[in-house]
């Protein structure tokens, strides 16, 4: 099973920023996740809210302020740390030389129904990476749509949690759009939804799963990644649990 950092290692750094994903990776994860938002002025930028309160303590929406003044703010994080708030290009010269996964979570702010504008944008910025490392995933359809027209050949999936929200709610069924894999909610992973969703075929990333029982249960289950925030406890809890010598 693979070991993905939820936003980078978010119990060690800020979440979503250019030391997380470092961490992430210098303490084992096979690669990461990080969302994906577009600015007001058009620039690619990772942040989780699509509000700048809980992260920066700034009363704002993020979706009004432009991406020079985003860079002025402090993304908190755990024992008092912060860091800047990374351009998605930043993120492509952190991640292109290495060989880990990198899964990209675009987030469309459905105030401003941006999907199809933020899969445009990300597609251009990340049109020279290797995609077979690549999974761009979303709660809704329409980035994931325009990517497929597109025809860049990144590899799709379909998140789904337990509240309706999203445009992947429950899903256990085959759709027209050719996902890579569907990516649950933790809890929402089953025996009989695992069946449904080797039937598809879809391999199963599941997500945010952050103490021994989960990851163990997931295994059994055959989830194929799991998305945690304490990629070095996993690595650690699986390398415990692995056969010496």
């Amino acid at each position: 099973m693979l070991n993905i950092g939820h936003r980078g290692a978010r119990r060690l750094a800020p979440e979503n920023t250019l030391d997380s994903l470092r961490i992430a990776l210098e303490e084992g994860a096979d690669g990461v996740e990080f969302d994906v938002q577009r600015t007001c002025d058009g620039e690619l930028v990772l942040f989780h809210d699509d509000h700048l309160g809980r992260l920066t303590g700034r009363d704002l929406p993020l979706r009004v302020v432009p991406f020079r003044d985003l860079r002025r703010l402090r993304v908190a994080g755990p024992n008092g740390s912060s860091a800047a708030i990374p351009h998605f290009d930043e993120v492509l010269a952190l991640l292109g030389a290495g060989r880990c996964l990198a899964n990209a979570e675009l987030k469309v702010d459905v105030a401003l129904a941006n999907g199809t504008a933020l899969a445009e944008a990300f597609g251009r910025a990340a049109a020279a990476v290797e995609h077979a490392r690549w999974v761009v995933s979303s709660f809704h359809r329409a980035p994931l749509e325009r990517l497929h027209q597109g025809g860049l050949g990144f590899r799709l999936g379909a998140l789904v949690e337990s509240q309706e929200g999203g445009d992947w709610h429950d899903l256990v069924a085959p759709v027209e759009l050719p996902l890579a894999s569907v990516h649950p909610e933790h809890a929402l992973v089953t025996p009989e939804r695992m069946a449904r969703w080797r039937e598809a075929p879809w391999p199963v990333w599941a997500w945010t799963a952050n103490l021994p029982q989960h990851w163990e249960r997931l295994h059994s289950e055959g989830v194929a990644a799991c998305i945690t925030d304490d990629p070095g406890g996993m690595r650690a809890h699986f390398d415990r649990l692995r056969p010496r010598g």
